[in-house]
């Protein structure tokens, strides 16, 4: 359950980076002056456009000199690293007191959280018609929880 946790969010930190590149990279593609446009009423014939020439593959990439600077291995070494990373924090790297935390439910943190969530969701229950008997049984364990938790402090 937490190693799927953990891939969720190493996954998403990672898409989340990969976007912010390739929208930092990406190029303006207007090619009139808005006096230009003003002035030709007519509107132009999209295969006769500069954007009918235009691949997706030039707006996220980078423009030929910077690609023939770069090193050729580079998309190698990055992915090997990506690799190595992602292989030592989600399967090598032992759990610390963090890891554990991250773990625990949210009700066991915040204990009338529960409580709450389950006075709503009858609330909604009676509005529609259904059934929430199930739901009062949980409520009142819940509540003796609570209680007991108070006792014992």
């Amino acid at each position: 359950m937490f190693l799927i946790y953990k891939l969720t969010t190493v996954a998403a930190k990672f898409v989340i980076v990969l976007l912010f590149f390739f929208l930092s990279n990406s190029r303006c593609l207007g090619s009139r002056s808005p006096k230009e446009e003003a002035s030709n009423p007519r509107p132009e014939k999209f295969s006769q456009s500069a954007a009918a020439k235009w691949k997706s593959f030039d707006t996220f990439s980078l423009p030929k000199a910077q690609q023939e600077s770069r090193p050729r291995a580079e998309p190698f070494i990055v992915a090997v690293s990506v690799g190595i990373f992602l292989l030592y924090f989600l399967w090598l790297r032992e759990e610390n007191d963090l890891d554990l935390e991250l773990d625990k439910p949210l009700y066991e943190r915040i204990p009338s959280l529960e409580q709450a969530q389950i006075k709503a969701q009858i609330r909604h229950n009676e509005r529609q018609g259904l059934d929430s008997e199930a739901l009062h049984l949980r409520l009142q364990q819940v509540k003796r929880e609570i209680r007991r938790q108070g006792k014992d402090e």
